[in-house]
């Protein structure tokens, strides 16, 4: 992926509506969002009990709980 730089406020507005570089796909696991959330002290159930939210966001396909990354919300399998 190619990195953006910007070197000031006028060249990121030149990028407006532009698709901006898409990076690699990567796993996260649900033992990273335990990490992060030690580290930052977030451990709100919805993000590390497993049970809970299987029984909340349980269907056929897939168990999850959920994180937060940038503003968009990231469904984890475990």
């Amino acid at each position: 992926m190619k990195k953006l730089v910007f070197e000031n406020l006028k060249e990121l507005s030149n990028i407006e509506g532009k698709q901006l570089p898409v990076g690699e796909w990567y796993t996260v696991t649900q033992q990273m969002i335990n990490d992060f959330a030690n580290a930052t002290l977030d451990k709100q159930w919805i993000h590390i009990d497993t049970a809970k939210a299987a029984k909340l966001f349980s269907n056929k396909n897939n168990n999850c709980t959920w994180i937060h990354i940038c503003f968009y919300a990231v469904r984890t399998n475990f």
